[in-house]
């Protein structure tokens, strides 16, 4: 049925039905296309997904005089730079991840849902990730993965320390080009393509890093202010006003060279 929903969709010239909604006949039909057509999607997205690790395997953008694997994405395949980052990232992961890749192949679970869930699973822990996501949203995959770390279960208690905050920033042209040289400067420097958290925690480091070591006080000029529950042992982060969680290995860090304030 699917298949012959599909031939349909590529051979018919328009959209135009004059069927009503009660025609059960169409609607079925309709549905079996617009599923036949997110299978297909689904399969090539993970088809790219393995040439996208052949492409950086052999640094495909080097003859082709670009200057990396985003920029190639960009040119050739029409990526946004976000996007081409987030494909990648996916691409690598996958390369790991025989289940998920099969899941996606197979249209078991759309790329969306599989994008998610490579920010969390590892080979061990695939196959219970796969099942507990089959027959489930992209918002309810999201709420999944969104307080879990790498190696974590579905089943773990998920943990607030662990969820990522998304930062959405407007930049002038000018500022955009220098952003994306330094994120050029930084892979090369570290050898590999930075995510975004890494990224942004090199870029805030060597700033904070370049800052006058002293006040007239005698104190760092740049200090981070922790708040630590006696009790339990959580801490909090001020950001400019923000409190955000963070983890124990964090919160040993920051009593290292602690200044007490009661």
């Amino acid at each position: 049925m699917l298949r012959d929903a599909a031939v349909e969709v590529e051979s018919g010239s328009t959209w135009a039905f004059s069927a009503t909604y009660g025609d059960s006949a169409n609607w079925q039909r309709v549905d079996a296309a617009l599923r036949s057509i997110a299978q297909r999607r689904a399969a090539l997205d993970a088809e790219e997904a393995g040439w996208l690790r052949e492409a950086e395997a052999c640094q495909i953008w080097r003859p082709l005089g670009m200057v990396s694997a985003i920029d190639y994405m960009e040119r050739a395949l029409g990526y946004a730079p976000r996007t081409a980052q987030e494909r990648l990232r996916v691409a690598r992961a996958l390369g790991a991840l025989p289940e998920l890749t099969a899941a996606l192949t197979e249209g078991e679970l759309a790329y969306s849902a599989v994008r998610e869930l490579t920010r969390v699973v590892t080979p061990a822990t695939e196959a219970e990730w796969r099942e507990a996501a089959i027959g489930k949203n992209l918002r309810q995959i999201e709420e999944m993965v969104a307080d879990h770390q790498p190696g974590d279960n579905p089943n773990d208690p998920g943990d607030p320390e662990h969820r990522m905050h998304v930062v959405r920033f407007e930049l002038s042209a000018e500022t955009f080009a220098a952003l994306r040289q330094a994120r050029q400067l930084l892979d090369e420097e570290h050898g590999s393509h930075l995510c975004d958290d890494e990224l942004m925690a090199a870029m805030t480091g060597a700033v904070l890093a370049g800052s006058s070591t002293t006040e007239s006080t005698g104190r760092a000029k740049f200090q981070i202010a922790v708040t630590l529950c006696e009790r339990c042992g959580q801490g909090w982060q001020d950001g400019a006003g923000a409190k955000v969680a963070i983890d124990s290995s964090s919160v040993e860090r920051a009593l290292c060279a602690a200044h007490r304030i009661d």
